[in-house]
């Protein structure tokens, strides 16, 4: 699979750009994905950056709680990112498909249990409450981290939809789409996210 590796900077500076990162959580894993949507005249490009996954904990835990897991692993790769690039990390947008963590995170978490508190502590740390928002789990692109997809899928893997809300511009009209393809079986292939 290739992915480009240029995240359109010019000159080694972000000027007009937007982060975006998705958390997600299945029973068998969970983690986050951060794109960067840079915009230059009328051209907008859209990257994938970096993602984090890892698989759900032996003891069963309910999937409000991986979900948790997720937002806290959302805002540690967004930290870590914006250490890395010198963005700043209140003008990015954290997305979650999950109702019960938004009610977590903007509300007082000292009503929580210590395990809920903990991590909501932490995300709250880097993250307000404002920057939270809900994606539809239709619509986030994070779902592929959470319930991945096997090799007995013929290639391409294909997945069409409806671009994630925080991809859609202010003045373009209508739904766009967007088509992500995989190749599992190739060695090299290609990923693209076209809006």
């Amino acid at each position: 699979m290739n992915i480009p590796r240029w995240i359109g900077a010019q000159n080694h500076k972000l000027q007009d750009y937007e982060v975006h990162v998705y958390g997600d959580a299945s029973e068998r894993a969970y983690g986050a994905v951060i794109y960067l949507k840079s915009i230059t005249d009328d051209a907008i490009t859209v990257r994938l950056i970096c993602s984090k996954a890892r698989l759900a904990p032996i003891k069963r835990v309910t999937l409000p709680l991986l979900e948790l897991l997720a937002a806290l692993v959302a805002t540690r790769l967004l930290r870590y990112f914006c250490q890395a690039t010198g963005c700043d990390i209140s003008n990015a947008n954290l997305w979650s498909d999950s109702a019960v963590v938004l009610a977590w995170i903007r509300g007082n978490r000292n009503r929580w249990k210590t395990f809920v508190c903990n991590r909501v502590t932490e995300i709250l740390e880097y993250t307000t409450p404002s920057q939270w928002r809900n994606c539809p789990g239709s619509e986030n692109p994070a779902d592929i981290l959470s319930r991945g997809f096997t090799r007995t899928i013929s290639p391409p893997l294909t997945h069409s939809g409806t671009a994630p809300r925080g991809f859609v511009t202010p003045h373009k009209t209508g739904l766009e789409t967007f088509t992500l393809t995989l190749h599992p079986f190739q060695k090299s292939g290609s990923c693209h996210a076209k809006l």
